[in-house]
């Protein structure tokens, strides 16, 4: 008996449609996202290389597809797994506003701010990780500035008096 196909009619077609259009608006707003998105798999290796991601360590997608995340970072897999610790101590296994470096091309270190999530299947079984990063670099050195700022003269540039106290104390704590 021959086998008869029947091409699809319009339920079929507008579902497909549908489909396409809510993929192409999803892709859209991932690729015109300044941060960083990456996804990776249940062993920690990239599967998805935003555009934010190449602009900001300056490194293509290609290059880094398949290898794992704590590559990119500054403390390497001791903060991978402190990422870890932190998502599955988490009632909802998400973090938000964790801090850390990241290493990016030409030797550069970059502070960011990293919102991670478990990737979950249909069944809610955990097949890989979300992360999400934002460049706070600006921030963190304006703070180390303005740090520097309240200890220092500005005329002379010496360390001032606050800065002298503040010495003090710690040196006889650590004394007695």
């Amino acid at each position: 008996m021959p086998l008869i196909t029947q091409r699809p009619s319009g339920p079929l077609i507008a579902l497909s449609t549908d489909f396409i259009r809510v993929k192409e608006y999803l892709e859209a707003i991932v690729a015109s996202s300044c941060d960083l998105i990456c996804t990776t798999d249940i062993t920690g290796r990239i599967l998805y290389f935003s555009p934010g991601a190449e602009a900001m360590l300056g490194l293509s997608a290609a290059l880094a597809m398949g290898r794992p995340a704590h590559d990119f970072y500054v403390d390497g897999r001791a903060a991978a797994e402190g990422i870890m610790r932190l998502l599955r101590a988490s009632p909802n296994g998400r973090v938000q506003n964790h801090e850390m470096r990241v290493k990016a091309s030409g030797k550069r270190v970059l502070h960011v701010s990293m919102s991670a999530s478990f990737l979950k299947d249909a069944r809610g079984r955990v097949i890989g990780t979300l992360g999400i990063a934002k460049d706070i670099s600006d921030r963190v050195e304006l703070e180390r500035r303005l740090r520097e700022m309240t200890r220092t003269d500005d005329l002379t540039g010496l360390h001032n008096q606050r800065h002298f106290h503040d010495r003090l104390r710690e040196e006889a704590a650590r004394s007695r």
